[in-house]
């Protein structure tokens, strides 16, 4: 989801996500990222054909996505590697928020 939309729309998740996911819980993404400023050249290619649409859209960076999070009183939790250059990513609703 967050790559088809603007960069306010991750806020937007996480924010409401705080509001709805219990402490301990979680909130999970999956799809293309990028990493440590890196792509695979599929995704490179799938990046510019996003923001080709729209400018708003494209492939988010993961450390960016993960200091939204932590904005909203989430930690990331775990990264899992998924076909396609893809991936899963829980972030937990951390306890003292």
């Amino acid at each position: 989801m967050i790559h088809i939309s603007p960069p306010q729309c991750t806020k937007g998740l996480f924010a409401m996500s705080a509001e709805v996911v219990k402490p301990g819980g979680l909130c999970i993404l999956y799809g293309p990222f990028r990493r440590e400023n890196f792509m695979v050249e599929s995704n490179q290619r799938f990046d510019l054909s996003l923001r080709a649409r729209n400018e708003d859209w494209g492939i988010r960076d993961l450390e960016d996505v993960v200091a939204v999070a932590e904005a909203c009183g989430f930690q990331l939790d775990e990264v899992v590697e998924m076909p396609a250059n893809n991936l899963t990513v829980f972030f937990r609703r951390r306890r003292s928020d």
